[in-house]
């Protein structure tokens, strides 16, 4: 195996992630980072966006993790707004890396995380793929089943129908490739970003990581999971959403089109880009759905 070029010797990495006011979480998920196993040739900066966190967070990181960069926010950007505000800044201040390690700071790393993607970034790179992403597998800490990581394409009608691109190969060997992905733990390298960019500007919060990935994948990159777990993270749960039981129709529409779940410009221009020549109707699908169709339940 070799590494991707670098004349340095060192390959440095540098980590994003946004946060909000969930303190005790985003200083776990920190020091998950601070002991990490590394290979001595990697080198791991991390920048965090605090989107206006009233519970002290961005203070609590500064005293614990000092060796942690903090851009403070006033509270309106969301995830998706937050991690094109770290882009930027990296951009803004010409920062010298090889590699991005987007992360949620909601998520349990096993000791070797950041090596076992490393590897696998660099087994793919040795069979002659040039952009690489890998994304991190997640399973859920009680049950043990997976929930985040990579996923594949599941219906020939509809381009954003997936399935979980559940890892098949021996660790250690090929990893399996995907047609998009989670980023709650993804390593992208640079000829990726260089050649695509990072998120799409209409994203407010989540979908802008399955955007990407569908992006970047239709145009060459070779997108895949990692060979093993590198953590546990368990999926969102309802509660607050649209798809909390005993709401009212309307309380549903409100939620679902509130700039967490699926406000309709973002989604307009996501299914007119890559939802295929049926996108209007992929389009209007949920809020028909719940307008129509969900009552109160």
């Amino acid at each position: 195996m070799h590494k991707p070029s670098n004349p340095r010797g060192n390959i440095k990495i540098q980590a994003i992630a946004t946060c909000f006011n969930r303190v005790d979480k985003t200083l776990a998920c920190l020091q998950d980072f601070m002991n990490q196993e590394l290979p001595p040739s990697i080198e791991v900066s991390i920048l965090l966006v605090d989107d206006g966190s009233h519970d002290g967070t961005a203070e609590q990181v500064q005293k614990r993790f000092p060796s942690v960069e903090v851009i403070k926010e006033t509270g309106n950007l969301y995830w998706a707004g937050g991690m094109r505000r770290a882009w930027e800044h990296l951009e803004e201040s010409k920062a010298d890396f090889d590699m991005l390690l987007v992360f949620n700071d909601d998520i349990s790393l096993v000791r070797n995380a950041i090596a076992i993607i490393y590897l696998d970034f660099c087994n793919l790179v040795e069979l002659g793929h040039e952009h690489v992403v890998i994304t991190g597998v997640f399973a859920d800490p009680e049950s043990g089943f997976l929930t985040y990581g990579g996923w594949k394409r599941d219906s020939w009608w509809h381009p954003l129908r997936m399935k979980f691109a559940r890892p098949s190969s021996p660790a250690g060997r090929k990893p399996e490739r995907a047609d998009t992905l989670n980023m709650n733990f993804a390593l992208i390298g640079k000829p990726v970003l260089d050649k695509h960019g990072f998120l799409a500007p209409y994203f407010v919060h989540h979908g802008a990581d399955f955007e990407f990935g569908i992006r970047v994948s239709k145009k060459g990159s070779y997108l895949a999971t990692s060979t093993q777990i590198v953590g546990f993270c368990a999926r969102n749960t309802a509660l607050g959403t649209s798809r909390e039981p005993g709401l009212s129709r309307w309380t549903r529409f409100r939620r679902l089109l509130s700039p967490k779940e699926e406000p309709v410009r973002q989604r307009f221009h996501f299914h007119r880009k890559f939802a295929g020549p049926l996108w209007p109707i992929t389009f209007v699908a949920p809020y028909v759905r719940v307008l129509f169709f969900r009552g109160p339940s």
